[in-house]
């Protein structure tokens, strides 16, 4: 089991082995984090764990293609008025190997774990998380990191908003086949679109805990009497793949 995501920099810099060691013990105590005796090649950080080893590649030059950059929007941290993508002039590739059976969820929460270390030992600008197309400023993402790990979904998704309208807002998740399940599309009043992404992103967490979709015909709700029923449709964006879908009056 291989996870990978880039971490960007503002500009080439070492990455220190034992102090992205020390901010992984620190974030998942008990897994024994360690430079690998076999150390580094080059410039490559290797750690050793219990259960696996993490890999940190430095790479001298932008994600190609401006890939990254476009990522941002699909970070809900560009719903701030104030938001401004952060430039980055290097990155590094940072890659998660599990050697034991683990969860996807579980594996999940040990890579947001070694990615918010790799973060806070490199003074990185942001995180690419590529099978979700979202790239998160890293104030944003260690910010959630920090918390409770309930709303890291934010963090392994990111989120397609478009305006329906005047007064409505169409949201749709990205990134859900990691865990081999459907993407969202949630769809509400505008004036409501905090309270739409939080159900959506509650929805989402119950999804990957159960390990499936919301079946279509089901109901869900904010409330224990909300009754709001499950549809299953094509993807706005994607007609071949289907999505699961929630209309909020």
């Amino acid at each position: 089991m291989i996870h990978m995501a880039f971490v960007l920099l503002p500009k080439g810099r070492e990455v220190i082995a034992a102090k992205a060691a020390s901010a992984l013990n620190r974030r998942a105590p008990g897994l024994d984090f360690a430079p690998s005796t076999a150390a580094s090649d080059g410039e490559i950080t290797n750690l050793e764990f219990k259960g696996g080893r993490v890999m940190i590649v430095p790479v001298p030059m932008p994600v190609p293609k401006g890939e990254a950059d476009q990522g941002f929007q699909y970070s809900i941290a560009s719903w701030l008025p104030t938001f401004k993508p952060p430039s980055h002039a290097a990155h590094v590739i940072v890659t998660l190997r599990l050697d034991q059976e683990m969860t996807t969820l579980n594996a999940h929460l040990l890579f947001t774990r070694v990615l918010a270390a790799v973060v806070e030992s490199t003074e990185a600008a942001g995180v690419y998380w590529g099978s979700a197309r979202v790239t998160h400023p890293a104030d944003f993402f260690l910010d959630v990191a920090n918390g409770d790990d309930q709303l890291w979904t934010m963090l392994w998704t990111g989120v397609s908003a478009v305006r329906q309208g005047a007064d409505r807002l169409s949201m749709l998740s990205l990134g859900m086949e990691q865990f081999g399940l459907m993407d969202a599309l949630v769809t509400g009043p505008v004036q409501n679109a905090n309270d739409l992404l939080m159900f959506m992103m509650d929805m989402l967490r119950y999804c990957i805990e159960r390990g499936s979709a919301i079946p279509h015909g089901d109901t869900v709700g904010r409330t224990n009497q909300e009754r709001l029923k499950v549809k299953h449709v094509p993807s706005p964006i994607d007609a071949t793949r289907k999505v699961w879908s929630v209309d909020i009056p």
